[in-house]
């Protein structure tokens, strides 16, 4: 059956205290058989090798309650660390007790002497334990190697000590009583002997608990140690790839918000358009009735306007027909002018008639007187019928001068409306039947717009439901954008909880190489080739980065200040030469997070002069460091060096090489 730890430990603490005690006992049973004839053995010398005896069994508890210490620090048992310091302040006192009783009974100087010297000795020893105990319930363990190095050499020289003492001691009781206590001489042998026996079979199973303990701590700190990089690795990676997730569905997200308003707007406009063609169809219809009755109207316009035209001729022949009446009038006042004029000529004569007449009356004296009076009126009416001829000659030629005129006029006005209001007429009967011709056309038209008008409204509702659709799809991807987005933050929390426990891994892994090998745990970078960026250039200044982390890892684990110091100096410097070449090849491909990048290498480098500012103040924990250094350089290559390396691949195909098969820098 395997025993565990615990129990190997309780057993060779047992096994040493049964040793002790079988010792104690022989020395007792010894002394029982000298009481009779020694009474001063009994008061003197037995209490001297009693309080001896109890020393060395104190000096064995002492170092068997700090390994109980130990024990329960590496099980996180507090009860037991606290147990171990009651059994420290109770050995103390004891300790001081038997010195004093040790001290009373000494007559010889030099024993009283080497006896203090003794106790001083088992004090420090005993403080030691104490002070390795306060660093075992403590969390700042770095010194617990160190101490149990100092208590472990303090109970070597302290077991040769109390041996040289007790040894003397024995010689000189064994002389003193040599002669009186032959028989008690095979007492002491047999004492001597079981108390080597115990002392060298405890110190041989010690021995091999210890190199076994230590080896099972190696293995241990090893593992544990390259298991906690192996998941810190995985961990960055996986801490890498959520954050591109992150940043992707949060793109997505905005991309998808920005999209949904875009197909809502689109969804209203869709319903405003099909509005709209809805009233346009209804127009269109009604603009078709209103076309076709616009065409009947037009119609029935042309036949009024080509019976006005008719009804316009009629009205002008009808003019030249008067006109022609007015000119046979004109024609007849002339023939009544002529007329005139021989009343005139009958006027005339009957003037001459009349002054002839007088002519007579005058010869025929009283006879004629009568006569001459008629003759004289026939010639006043003469006269009076001249001037009314004349007036109506006057009358005349004025009438046949405005009537000429008018008719002219009347004519010529004529001729100039019949001709505008043919034109008129002929212009309006082609307006009217192109008008008809557009109406006709609009007509036929229209029956077409309806088509398309049906069509484009078909297609808006389809539109409408492809639209819904999309809507539909855009809200179950922003639904799932956000069950990504919490499980990646899940992820992220268990992520960090995990890199808490590779933390306590590490800090593990340290503290325990510490113990067993009194030095630090120092994990080495390992190169994969998935660090490969494919541009020559970078990947071997990173190459020679992992070289140098390596080699101030070498020296950090040696612990020579000197050596660490100037790897350190020369891999600050690098790294500040590899972000200067790192950002001139990004202006070289014009990469547009440059000024990203530049901040990143700036907050980088102000973390290396803090580290730089620590270790020349002797105040830096090596392993912090290259846990900084590695984490440092994993998240730099796979994180920021990878965007600007896939914007080179995509951008530059000049500048992007095929991964070469390239032997890893080091080996851990």
């Amino acid at each position: 059956m395997k025993m565990t730890l615990k129990q190997k430990m309780i057993g060779l603490t047992a096994f040493s205290s049964l040793g002790l005690l079988i010792i104690g006992l022989l020395g007792v049973n010894t002394s029982n058989h000298l009481l009779v004839d020694l009474d001063d053995v009994i008061f003197k010398s037995i209490p001297i090798i009693r309080n001896l005896t109890l020393i060395d069994m104190v000096h064995e508890g002492v170092r068997g309650a700090t390994l109980e210490s130990y024990k329960g620090h590496l099980l996180k048992d507090s009860v037991s660390i606290n147990s171990s310091a009651k059994i420290l302040a109770q050995l103390k006192e004891t300790i001081e007790k038997d010195f004093k009783d040790i001290e009373d009974k000494l007559d010889n100087e030099n024993d009283k002497k080497n006896f203090k010297h003794a106790k001083i000795l088992m004090m420090e020893y005993i403080v030691t334990s104490e002070e390795f105990n306060i660093l075992c319930r403590s969390e700042k363990t770095e010194d617990l190697a160190k101490v149990w190095k100092k208590f472990d050499l303090q109970f070597e020289k302290l077991e040769k000590v109390l041996g040289d003492l007790g040894d003397s001691t024995e010689k000189k009781i064994q002389a003193n009583f040599l002669a009186k206590i032959e028989s008690g001489k095979t007492a002491s042998q047999r004492n001597i002997f079981f108390g080597i026996f115990f002392i060298l079979f405890s110190f041989g199973m010690s021995l091999i608990s210890v190199t076994k303990i230590s080896n099972i701590f190696n293995n241990i700190t090893s593992e544990v140690g390259s298991a906690s990089s192996n998941v810190g690795i995985q961990l960055n990676v996986v801490s890498t790839s959520t954050q591109d997730v992150v940043s992707s569905v949060q793109t997505q997200a905005y991309a998808l918000e920005q999209t949904s308003t875009v197909v809502e707007e689109i969804s209203t406009m869709v319903a405003k358009t099909s509005e709209r063609v809805e009233n346009v169809e209804k127009t269109t219809i009604e603009s078709k009735v209103l076309a076709n009755e616009g065409r009947k109207v037009l119609e029935k316009l042309v036949e009024s306007i080509k019976f006005l035209k008719d009804s316009n001729d009629n009205s002008a022949r009808e003019l030249y027909d008067s006109n022609e009446k007015i000119s046979s009038i004109v024609n007849i006042i002339k023939n009544v002018a002529e007329k005139t004029r021989v009343i005139n000529e009958i006027v005339f004569q009957t003037k001459l008639l009349s002054f002839n007449a007088s002519v007579e009356a005058a010869r025929a004296g009283e006879n004629g007187k009568g006569f001459a009076v008629v003759a004289e009126e026939v010639g006043n009416l003469a006269q009076m019928s001249g001037s009314a001829a004349q007036e109506i000659n006057l009358l005349l030629d004025s009438c046949i001068t405005q009537v000429s005129s008018t008719v002219n006029e009347s004519k010529s006005r004529v001729e100039k409306m019949i001709h505008s209001s043919t034109l008129l007429l002929d212009t309006s009967i082609k307006t009217a039947e192109e008008s008809k011709s557009s109406l006709e056309k609009i007509f036929y038209m229209s029956d077409s717009v309806s088509k398309m008008i049906q069509d484009i409204t078909t297609s808006s509702k389809e539109s409408a439901n492809g639209v819904t659709e999309i809507t539909k799809s855009i809200h179950q991807i922003d639904s799932t954008s956000k069950i990504t987005l919490k499980a990646v933050d899940e992820t992220k929390k268990s992520i960090n909880l995990l890199n808490k426990e590779v933390d306590l891994l590490r800090t593990i892994a340290s503290e325990l190489n510490l113990t067993v090998q009194a030095k630090p745990w120092i994990n080495l970078f390992q190169w994969q080739d998935n660090y490969y960026l494919h541009v020559d250039s970078m990947d071997d200044e990173h190459i020679v980065l992992v070289e140098k982390i390596n080699s101030l890892a070498e020296n950090l684990g040696n612990n020579n200040f000197d050596k660490i110091l100037h790897s350190f100096t020369e891999l600050a410097s690098y790294t500040a030469i590899h972000f200067e070449n790192e950002e001139k090849y990004m202006r070289s491909i014009r990469y547009p997070d440059l000024e990203i990048h530049h901040n990143i290498h700036a907050k980088l480098l102000k973390q290396v002069g803090e580290y730089a500012e620590k270790l020349k103040s002797k105040q830096l924990d090596s392993s912090e460091l290259m846990t900084f250094l590695n984490d440092w350089l994993l998240k730099h290559i796979l994180g920021v060096d990878m965007k600007y390396a896939r914007y080179s691949r995509g951008e530059r195909d000049s500048s992007v090489i095929s991964l070469k098969s390239k032997a890893p820098p080091v080996s851990a």
